[in-house]
């Protein structure tokens, strides 16, 4: 309300206005409170946020701002540091921000302990289409920093402890590698010293049969002889001469002939499996000779061995390490699946699955694995006759050599009391072997 005097035709008065301010002491109430949850809002922000105007002078900051830049209100960028750099980078990003341009980076101030690592964003304030100001954020990212500098530390050691555990493993699997190379020679070396032995029985029968008969034959030509001398010689007598001398040749020449066939498998053979050499071959002769050189072993049992392979059927592979395998298989069901069994049966099939793949499957009727053997029978030195005689290394060599050398695949079934099924898939034409050097 407001009260007054005036004098009018020499009369006095008094009289007053009211006027109605209830409004605006409310939006003043209201102002004063907005500023008040404003600045509320600026303080509690955790890190420094400062408000400079279009002359480049510092208007606000709130407390953290102080804590680390002292009070600067009312000051320029040049009133608060002397460092020349810094205060030309920060006229720079001031520059940009009432540019119109929104300025992001990392930047580390101090040094040694007092190092901080901050996220500082400049950007302009707009009233409209004006800029009347700018408006700064420092966000600490000073652990983050600490962080990612020991991530970075623990990555390059990490990297360092894969290339040595790299490196190390690189060397066990060339040790391992060797090993099992020196393995695989052992046990053709071990096949060549049975084949010997083999043949070496076979052509007992057939070099006795034929120096029995030359001895024979030598006889009846002395007694031959002597009669011829005597001029007694009669028609009966070179008639039965005759007849026998020419059952004699007959018999030199059969066994002759298979001492020579003996002898023609175990030079292809030997070779073959000393020298691991490629060569075209037909895949039925193959398993005949293997049951060639495994027929002293199954001389005496009771065990079959059945060859369903078809004729004609050629690989460009390596017949030494197949030969190998098909031993050590026969070898393995003769240690193991026929264990308990007098006669067991062993089928060896053949099929051609395309031009590039051929199949053969290994079965007996033996005793079977079981399931918790099944999946580690391939592993070297696993056996179930450990202390009896098994080594651990006939499959294990199996293996490696059908998908190594063969360049093929081998997978196994069984069920314990139900036998044995291998199945072997093969190239036709076996990959090309790398050298020593070029591995």
């Amino acid at each position: 309300m407001i009260a007054n005097h005036v004098e009018y035709e020499g009369e006095e008065y008094d009289f007053a206005f009211v006027r109605d301010v209830s409004e605006r002491k409310r939006a003043e109430t209201a102002l004063r409170e907005s500023e008040a949850r404003l600045r509320t809002a600026i303080e509690s922000i955790p890190f420094d946020l400062f408000l400079i105007d279009v002359g480049g002078r510092y208007v606000l900051q709130n407390s953290a701002s102080r804590e680390h830049w002292g009070d600067v209100s009312g000051k320029r960028p040049a009133e608060v540091t002397d460092d020349q750099a810094l205060l030309a980078h920060w006229h720079s990003n001031n520059a940009r921000a009432l540019a119109g341009e929104i300025v992001g980076e990392d930047v580390c101030l101090g040094v040694g302990d007092a190092q901080r690592h901050i996220h500082n964003v400049i950007a302009p304030i707009r009233d409209g289409d004006a800029i009347c100001g700018i408006v700064g954020v420092h966000i600490d990212i000073t652990e983050r920093k600490r962080v990612e500098a020991e991530l970075q530390r623990y990555r390059e050691h990490l990297e360092d402890v894969v290339r040595e555990r790299t490196t190390a493993l690189a060397r066990s699997n060339a040790d391992l590698r060797q090993a099992m190379e020196h393995l695989v020679q052992t046990e053709k070396l071990a096949a060549l010293g049975h084949l010997v032995a083999g043949v070496a029985h076979e052509l007992n029968t057939p070099l006795g049969n034929a120096r029995l008969v030359a001895g024979t034959l030598g006889e009846l030509l002395r007694e031959f002889a002597v009669t011829v001398e005597s001029g007694s010689v009669r028609r009966s007598q070179v008639t039965t001469f005759l007849a026998r001398g020419r059952e004699a040749v007959e018999l030199l020449e059969r066994n002759a002939e298979r001492a020579a066939d003996l002898i023609a498998q175990f030079k292809e053979v030997a070779v073959d499996q000393s020298s691991a050499r490629r060569r075209s071959f037909d895949l039925r002769q193959t398993a005949d000779e293997v049951l060639t050189t495994l027929r002293p072993v199954l001389k005496g049992l009771r065990h079959q061995i059945e060859v369903d392979v078809p004729g004609g059927l050629e690989l460009d592979s390596y017949p030494g390490p197949l030969e190998q395998v098909l031993v050590n298989l026969v070898g393995n069901s003769l240690a193991h699946g026929f264990a308990g069994i007098e006669a067991g049966r062993i089928e060896l099939k053949g099929q051609t699955l395309d031009a590039q793949l051929v199949r053969l499957t290994y079965s007996d009727n033996g005793v079977g694995i079981l399931a918790e053997n099944l999946t580690r029978i391939f592993d070297p030195f696993f056996t179930t006759r450990l202390g009896q005689g098994g080594s651990g290394l006939g499959l294990y060599i199996v293996y490696n050599v059908v998908t190594g050398v063969l360049g093929g695949s081998i997978k196994v079934d069984s069920a314990p009391g139900d036998g044995t099924l291998f199945t072997l898939t093969l190239p036709r034409t076996a990959p090309e072997r790398l050298s020593p050097a070029t591995r």
